[in-house]
Order: structure tokens, then C-alpha cells, then sequence
């Protein structure tokens, strides 16, 4: 569900969304953990 979920999210904040709900900013947080742990640099 997540990887259907994120696109959406994606491009309603990046492209205007009429309604940006109280959440906006724990979603943006969410991605961005789960982008850095997806592609960490090499140790």
C-alpha cells in the first residue's frame, strides 16, 4: 500500500493541493526517513 500511497502524496504537495491537512509535515518526515534508509551511503 505504501508504494501506491507516496506518489499521491508526492505530487498533491509538490503540484498545489487545495487542502493540506494537519499532517503534511509528519508525511514529508515519513518519506523522507524511509528515502534514507532505502539509500544509505555505503559504509
Amino acid at each position: 500500500m505504501l508504494p501506491d500511497l507516496l506518489p499521491m502524496l508526492r505530487n498533491d504537495y509538490a503540484h498545489g493541493s487545495t487542502d493540506l491537512h494537519n499532517w503534511a509535515l509528519r508525511s514529508f518526515q515519513i518519506v523522507s526517513e524511509i528515502i534514507n534508509q532505502l539509500y544509505q551511503p555505503p559504509a
